[in-house]
């Protein structure tokens, strides 16, 4: 009931055309074949109703492994007494059925969407297929698993703690993209050149040392052998046991230093930078190439729904029956937006033509452009007051408040209680309760806001705060005690933000980092698939392994390391190999923890050299270095864009642009995931609404319902 079949084109055309554009919106390929059926029309609804729960389910599956029962005690009655068999607190927390049964059930949920969403569009992507395979043969493992207590053969591997990290990566685009892009970067012919270098110089190195220190106390202990050197001089790369592995050398000869540094300069300083150097050029190419690639993707998906809709021209009230179905509103106002729409569009013509169409639609299916779809609020003058004393009203409250959490921290450091007077807790409890008020007045006034994205920081900050501290009142209320006081203070004491949110230095800091958690996105999407892979891996060869009556370990520096010895540092659950492998990321000790992984594996001692190496080459070299590398040149496109945003501000004109110009470039600004391209992967329509008076700027403050915020209600303080 939300439209009106137009003149000439059917309701089920208006429909499809929608429909296909929020495919696209949401970054999904299709072929012409796509909702061509009344079958696949109810395959994309059930695909867009499983779509959100999909998501959570998938989040679910990956931690439901944090409380599992690792696999190499699943014959075992229990895991051990923790204090010889060391695993974190939340391990074997569900019995072996109940996982299994939450894993069916999941799985099941993955498959109904993907699926659902292979009828819809017509065709199957070659990750799709790669997921729903790994899916079913999960299915089989954890169905097997329940008749066998092992899954399927060999007995050795457990594969549903396997399958999970590559189902999460044939559902994740970002890392999917983001793996693809750093593979293809470093397996260049120059990035190879370089790594065949550094590897020449390693076994160079290796031979000096054998060489050199022969017949030494130095080469008995680090030099004894090829596999002794090169595991040594990699150590010595990391620089985690420089100068511990040259002082029995040094102390008899100073010449001796010549051979360490040259290696550390060659490998670490020259070789090593250049390295990663052309990795990230290699990298920035392939980017760019993504970014063509998937814009002439858009360009193509446009056109196919312009052919399928209306191949000689969409006429007004097509155009506004296609816009509404769009926003999913036909009320009066998303009619006269689109008639506003077209008239500019059209320019005195009768009907919107292809170029004109892939003007907007390059706009309407751009993930990082907001599209207002319900009419804003119109909030009064009063309410404007309001929402400005109360601010104010609550700043002060918030001031009074860590003024008296101060005190009471004071009094723990100094007396080693926390008091808790009841004019303090007078304090705090006001405190919470104005918090509270301000958020629902703010609610109130932004009653028309359909996504976190455009309440902004601030709003949703407050709205974190409150909440939180008003649900560590009512469990210091219910009980009451030291810890629960302690945890109240710290909601408290992280309120400061808040204030200092008033200094324009901390504002300016923190919408810098907002603007750049597009850059982050597919690091730590990759970061964490990596850390999770890595850690199930361990847990399948070193489960159950480090314990503290492991005789293996008692004449190692893993026992002693610490003052404690390392035993906590194991893989004896998927939470503990996480935190090992943090410490491998870290690199301090490393080896520490890697000789003692070494040491329970006996002669296939290899393996865990070789886990360790891999882990720290593909963290450092393929996700850190990348990442650092893309920060700094996006923050420097951000100081460039603060500068024109403010030359722009200040009165300097600008050139115009043609709509289509300004589609091609928006299509690259704003492809966040792309973040070494991204001209502007945090921009909000405040920003492109400081374009002068373009045909973009008016556009994106027509989509967005002026600036995508409600009127009269300013988001930041």
């Amino acid at each position: 009931a939300l439209l009106d079949a137009a003149p000439g084109l059917e309701r089920q055309a208006v429909e499809r055309a929608a429909s296909l554009l929020h495919i696209v919106r949401n970054s999904w390929v299709f072929t012409d074949a796509a909702l061509r059926s009344s079958t696949q029309t109810r395959a994309l609804a059930l695909g867009a109703c499983l779509a959100p729960l999909a998501k959570l389910v998938l989040a679910f599956y990956m931690l439901l492994y944090l409380v599992e029962t690792p696999a190499w005690c699943w014959h075992h009655e229990s895991c051990g007494d923790p204090a010889v068999v060391p695993r974190s607190p939340f391990s074997s927390r569900l019995s072996t059925t109940v996982s299994r049964s939450l894993q069916l059930g999941c799985l099941g949920i993955f498959l109904a969407h993907q699926a659902a969403m292979g009828i819809a569009l017509g065709r199957w992507s070659r990750w799709s297929k790669f997921g729903i395979c790994m899916m079913l043969f999960a299915v089989a493992d954890t169905l097997v698993a329940f008749a066998n207590g092992e899954g399927l053969p060999p007995s050795n591997i457990y594969w549903s703690p396997l399958l999970r990290p590559l189902i999460f990566v044939s559902v994740d685009e970002h890392v999917q993209k983001y793996f693809r892009q750093v593979a293809a970067a470093v397996l260049t012919e120059r990035v190879l050149g370089y790594f065949t270098m550094l590897l020449l110089v390693f076994l160079m190195w290796s031979w000096f040392g054998i060489l050199m220190f022969a017949l030494s106390d130095e080469g008995s202990e680090y030099f004894s052998s090829f596999s002794d050197a090169l595991r040594n001089l990699f150590i010595l790369f990391t620089t985690a046991n420089f100068p511990d592995v040259m002082m029995l050398a040094y102390a008899q000869s100073r010449w001796v230093i010549l051979y360490f540094a040259s290696f550390l300069i060659m490998c670490l300083y020259v070789l090593f930078n250049v390295m990663l150097a052309a990795t990230y050029k290699a990298y920035k190419t392939c980017v760019a190439e993504g970014v063509v690639e998937r814009a002439a993707e858009v360009e193509m998906s446009l056109d196919l729904i312009f052919q399928a809709t209306a191949p000689h021209g969409l006429s007004e009230e097509a155009w506004r029956d296609v816009f509404c179905a769009f926003c999913r509103d036909g009320s009066e106002w998303n009619r006269s937006r689109a008639s506003a729409l077209f008239q500019h569009l059209a320019k005195g013509d009768k009907a919107l033509q292809r170029g004109e169409w892939e003007s907007i639609g390059g706009l309407l299916v751009n993930p990082s452009v907001f599209v207002q779809r319900r009419e804003p609020p119109k909030n009064g003058a009063w309410l404007v007051r309001a929402r400005t004393i109360m601010s104010v009203f609550v700043n002060c409250v918030v001031i009074l408040d860590l003024a008296v959490t101060a005190a009471q921290t004071r009094s723990l450091m100094r007396d080693k209680i926390f008091k808790a007077h009841l004019p303090f807790l007078l304090v705090h409890g006001a405190c919470t309760v104005v918090s509270l008020a301000e958020m629902l007045v703010r609610f109130w006034a932004l009653r028309g806001v359909t996504s976190l994205w455009q309440l902004g920081w601030r709003v949703c900050m407050d709205a974190v705060m409150a909440l939180g501290c008003a649900a560590c009142e009512i469990v210091t209320c219910i009980s009451p005690g030291p810890a629960s006081f302690r945890l109240l203070a710290l909601f408290r004491v992280m309120r400061a933000e808040r204030i200092l949110w008033r200094l324009r230095v901390v504002r300016s800091s923190i919408k810098s980092l907002i603007f750049l958690v597009g850059t982050f996105r597919s690091a730590a999407s990759a970061c964490f698939i990596t850390f999770y892979f890595y850690s199930t891996v361990g847990v399948q060869l070193f489960g159950g392994m480090v314990r503290a009556d492991n005789e293996l370990l008692s004449d190692t520096a893993f026992a002693t390391a610490g003052e404690v010895g390392y035993y906590a540092n194991n893989f004896n659950d998927f939470w503990s190999g996480v935190v090992v492998l943090f410490e491998l990321m870290v690199v301090n000790n490393w080896f520490v923890i890697a000789e003692g992984l070494a040491a329970v594996l006996g002669s296939q001692y290899y393996l865990a050299w070789m886990f360790c190496i891999s882990f720290y080459l593909l963290i450092h070299t393929a996700i850190l270095n990348v990442l650092v590398t893309s920060v700094v040149e996006n923050f420097e496109r951000m100081v460039d864009l603060e500068g024109s945003a403010e030359s722009k501000a200040s009165g300097a004109e600008t050139s115009a642009e043609s709509l289509h110009e300004m589609v091609a470039k928006t299509s690259v600004r704003f492809l966040g995931e792309d973040e070494l391209i991204a001209q502007d992967s945090g921009a909000t329509l405040e920003t492109a609404g400081l374009l002068s008076s373009t045909d973009s700027a008016w556009m994106l403050r027509l989509l967005g319902g002026e600036f995508g915020t409600c009127t009269g209600m300013p988001q930041d303080d």
